[in-house]
């Protein structure tokens, strides 16, 4: 990879994680993953250990997400959900288990990954850089960074960003290369009920469209408003992995999975 992609092959490995400061669809990972032949399933994890030195994060934890699903990954701190999504991302090594997928994946880290002293469209030409995506691309009409409302405020520099607009960039640079499905981690923490509303409705969008995405949250609004299904992580373990019902009834079911955390 010459020109903007040697920027992104700044990273580092520990304790078999490569901590990556940007979206995993932009490079392929050098862990093994296997393709899946299955015509609905686009993402599955099967029976994936993991642990950091001698303490146990993953033990066993398998399931699956189906094309144009939304699959919330919940659980309460320390149940092992990032280690889980950094798995099924491609950018952490499992100890023991198979990750088999359907296409290729974009990942929204918790923490950010944007370069805080450029702009919006600067980051964006980077991304879209590394991902073989022509400039003049961003902001046509239809693109998701129009959707997003980006456009608008292209020039403005990332640290002057809310938080709500921050995480769209963030969206939007992982979609950059138009992943099969798109892994997030925590999307919805700390923002507006607007910013959860537009971000909601763009996935729903994005899934309509026969992509896949996993997401972890412990928002029963944001669950309730984002996923078609609930896969409750425990102790290292999917213990309940339940599709959600509809509208009216989908509040209760949330709250009766959650406090079985």
């Amino acid at each position: 990879m010459t020109g903007a992609g040697n920027f992104f092959q700044d990273r580092k490995s520990k304790g078999d994680c490569l901590l990556f400061s940007f979206p995993c669809a932009i490079l392929d990972s050098n862990i093994a993953r296997q393709p899946f032949s299955g015509r609905d399933i686009v993402l599955e994890l099967n029976k994936i250990f993991k642990s950091f030195g001698n303490f146990p994060v993953l033990k066993g934890a398998s399931l699956h997400c189906k094309q144009g699903y939304a699959l919330c990954l919940a659980g309460s701190n320390g149940a092992g959900k990032t280690t889980l999504l950094s798995i099924a991302a491609g950018i952490c090594k499992p100890d023991s288990g198979t990750v088999s997928l359907g296409g290729s994946v974009g990942f929204v880290p918790q923490n950010s990954f944007l370069l805080e002293d450029l702009t919006i469209k600067e980051n964006l030409i980077l991304w879209y850089a590394a991902c073989g995506r022509r400039r003049r691309d961003i902001f046509q009409s239809g693109s998701i960074e129009s959707r997003f409302g980006l456009k608008e405020f292209a020039s403005r520099r990332i640290k002057a960003l809310s938080g709500g607009y921050r995480k769209r960039v963030e969206i939007a640079c992982a979609l950059a290369k138009s992943p099969d499905y798109l892994l997030m981690d925590e999307p919805f923490t700390a923002l507006d009920l607007d910013s959860r509303n537009e971000i909601t409705a763009l996935l729903g969008e994005y899934r309509q469209q026969g992509k896949g995405i996993l997401f972890s949250s412990h928002d029963p609004a944001a669950i309730a408003g984002a996923a078609d299904g609930i896969a409750l992580l425990r102790d290292g373990t999917v213990v309940r992995e339940e599709t959600l019902s509809d509208a009216e009834t989908r509040g209760a079911q949330i709250m009766e999975l959650l406090m079985d955390e």
